[in-house]
């Protein structure tokens, strides 16, 4: 009898150190264009890249309106990487011009995450419970149960990504603009 009453005791002590397990984080929503409600826009910025203590430079042109949104990246030389295109349809086409891994979907999502209004950013707590969104002047963070995924800093000078789910950051400053 003893020993089924240890036995018990140390069960209920093991399942109490065990923390329940979240969800894996879903991919990052790529959000409808009808929700952009900014104006027509065409950005030239420079974006760096950091992981693991490395930092790469791309140059990117944007173009935006309510339909659509259009990009290239070039490497800091001038070489096209990629062009792609997000449709009011929802559908992101990719022409691939080199050879360099980019997760093109996942930068139109942290794009929209940044220039969408707050109010667009509810769609990610309708798409699944685990989602939430704080922001307030200059700063947006997007949270899966509570744990930060993505947060964004901005100023006029340059906007500040964090991915901390995948251990990157971005920096963000516009070229020939008065802000990113």
């Amino acid at each position: 009898m003893i020993r089924v009453l240890l036995l018990s005791a140390l069960v209920l002590l093991a399942g109490c150190g065990v923390k329940p397990t979240r969800p894996a984080v879903p991919d990052l929503l790529l959000l409808p264009m009808a929700a952009y409600d900014g104006p027509r826009q065409l950005l030239k910025q420079q974006v760096t890249l950091e992981k693991s203590g490395r930092q790469v430079s791309a140059l990117s042109i944007l173009r935006l309106d309510g339909e659509e949104l259009q990009g290239t990246v070039l490497m800091a030389s001038g070489q096209p990487v990629v062009d792609y295109r997000y449709s009011d349809e929802g559908s992101l086409s990719i022409n691939w011009r080199a050879e360099v891994p980019l997760p093109v979907a996942e930068m139109v999502a942290l794009m929209q995450f940044s220039l969408w209004p707050e109010a667009a950013l509810q769609a990610y707590p309708q798409s699944a419970s685990g989602w939430s969104v704080n922001s307030g002047p200059g700063y947006r963070q997007l949270l899966w149960y509570d744990r930060p995924v993505v947060s964004l800093e901005q100023s006029p000078a340059v906007t500040s990504i964090v991915q901390h789910e995948k251990g990157y950051s971005l920096q963000i400053k516009g070229i020939g603009q008065d802000g990113p």
